[in-house]
């Protein structure tokens, strides 16, 4: 930002007017020429003037507006309860370090226990039907479940399997499988894992095997007889096939019980594959017949109203999350921000009612103040101005600061406005809130410049000048950044250079003599403006 030094200026003059004005001398000043300036004598001697002497500086100045304020904490929560509740557990204490969403209190009622279960068991339901969804869109994705023999049952790719129909069995080809008929009167003595063997018709030749299953119900034999289904399981060695026959013998503990019957011989159903949801065939791995071994990628299905349902039960989860959230806000209180615990109002057993305030927390960590401004300088403060905050309590540390916030609405007080604006305290050890600072908002500054005091500098008809030592004639300055203590030399006097001006008089009287006034030491019109020293 450009300082705006004709404005200063202006401010600077018309502060002259209610000021008390300096002259260099008692005598009256005359102006010789358009182009210098000579200081005469009349009825004074110079010896009835006092001068003071001062050199030609080089250092660092700085245009700040100063103002005053409270420190406060950045940022400070008070946490309330939502219901009447009975303190259970207080988690934290007074001075204690708090994160965000850290647990202060947990409190309860019979009815705030009753309805968070019912929330927590809602949002339960909830994310279980999405879990089953997403398995069922992972089965999708066919993988042979046991190694054998596919046989497909749907292979059209891009049209739709209805749900639970089969896509495809796997058959495991090393084992096979006889159902024979067993008379009623001995079904009992029969149970799953006895041991069998079964005669090969036509190879007169028996195969060891186990019993896997035996049937529950009775069913229709010849002539209005009944049996009973068992089913023995066998090794094939290789030469059996589904148009062979045998007849099976059981043999256990109870006896040796021979089916009634001979029976066929079938390949062992390794696993059926189906879907409980219509599905699209996008991509098959395999062709019919052919042996997987169990993990292999046979098929890619996919399904649109599967996703539809997925997308719906995962907005019906989140909307139980937040009700069991919301629920269970009630009966724990969490800190808002990270800070320190101020205060804590209650204790365990404590009753606590609706909208009572449980814990006050605040960041104290980073301060910040806000001063206020006029609406003179205002226009020349924005965010991200560096400031130096002073306060009484430290009188000889300065504590660097930011422009934060810069108000928007002024108030108005006097005939005059001020701004509200808020400084962040950048270093901040061993302050304090409450306690009471000065700032000075640094608006422009100048690093390495040349430096005259302020009171060396007089202004002449719109003109800077000075008087060098052993000099009659006034020097014409062109002078850069003004502050309340120091004039910033672009041009008309080098460093080292000696000046003399007139020490200040007593009387207002004696100030107005002369056609000559000189620069003013104090802020221009009654302002905040100050400055930093050369340093």
């Amino acid at each position: 930002m450009k300082v705006n030094f004709h404005y200063i200026r202006k401010k600077i003059e018309k502060a002259g007017k209610k000021r008390i004005i300096i002259v260099l001398s008692v005598c009256t000043l005359i102006i010789i020429g358009s182009i210098g300036l000579k200081i005469t004598r009349s009825s004074a001697t110079e010896d009835s003037i006092t001068y003071l002497k001062t050199e030609v500086i080089r250092g660092d100045i700085n245009v700040s507006i100063n103002s005053s304020g409270t420190l406060e904490a950045s940022k400070r929560a008070e946490i309330k309860v939502a219901s009447d509740a009975t303190v259970e557990t207080v988690v934290v204490s007074e001075g204690d370090r708090v994160e965000k969403d850290d647990i202060l209190m947990e409190l309860s009622s019979d009815t705030q226990d009753t309805d968070l279960e019912i929330q927590r068991l809602n949002y339960k339901v909830a994310l279980n039907e999405l879990q089953d969804l997403k398995d069922t869109q992972s089965s999708l994705k066919v993988y042979a479940p046991v190694s054998g023999n596919v046989k497909l049952s749907f292979d059209s790719i891009g049209d739709t399997l209805n749900s639970n129909s089969t896509f495809a069995e796997i058959t495991n080809g090393n084992k096979m499988e006889i159902k024979a008929p067993v008379n009623p009167a001995v079904i009992n003595s029969i149970s799953v894992g006895d041991a069998a063997q079964v005669l090969l018709t036509g190879y007169y030749q028996s195969i060891p095997g186990i019993v896997t299953d035996v049937g529950t119900t009775a069913k229709p034999y010849s002539e209005g007889a009944l049996y009973y289904e068992v089913t023995v399981e066998i090794e094939n060695p290789g030469a059996l096939t589904e148009s062979d026959t045998g007849t099976i013998t059981i043999k256990n503990g109870k006896g040796n019980f021979t089916a009634i019957d001979t029976a066929s011989l079938s390949s062992k159903a390794g696993s059926t594959i189906r879907f409980d949801t219509s599905a699209q065939l996008d991509k098959l791995h395999i062709s019919d017949g052919d042996y997987v071994k169990k993990g292999d990628l046979i098929a890619e299905f996919s399904s649109e109203s599967l996703e539809t349902q997925i997308q719906n039960q995962e907005i019906a989860v989140t909307q139980k999350q937040l009700q069991y959230t919301q629920e269970l806000e009630k009966s724990i209180l969490q800190s808002p921000i990270s800070g320190t615990v101020l205060s804590v109002n209650f204790q365990e057993g404590d009753s606590i009612e609706s909208n009572d305030t449980a814990f006050v927390i605040s960041d104290i960590d980073i301060l910040q103040v806000v001063v206020p401004v006029d609406e003179y300088d205002i226009q020349n403060i924005y965010e991200g101005q560096t400031a130096v905050v002073t306060t009484q309590a430290y009188p000889d540390t300065e504590f660097k600061a930011e422009v934060i916030k810069v108000g928007l609405e002024g108030t108005a007080s006097s005939g005059v406005s001020t701004f509200d604006v808020t400084l962040s305290l950048l270093t901040s050890e061993g302050l304090k809130p409450g306690m009471n600072v000065n700032a000075d908002i640094i608006i422009d500054s100048s690093k390495n410049s040349l430096l005259l005091p302020v009171e060396a500098v007089s202004q002449m008809r719109g003109e800077y000048i000075a008087m060098k030592q052993n000099s009659e004639e006034p020097v014409q300055l062109k002078v850069g950044l003004i502050s309340d203590t120091y004039v910033e030399i672009l041009d008309g006097l080098s460093e080292g250079d000696i000046v003399k001006y007139a020490a200040k008089l007593g009387t207002s009287e004696d100030n107005q003599r002369g056609g000559m006034m000189m620069m003013p030491g104090g802020p221009p019109g009654g302002g905040n403006r100050n400055s930093g020293g050369p340093r």
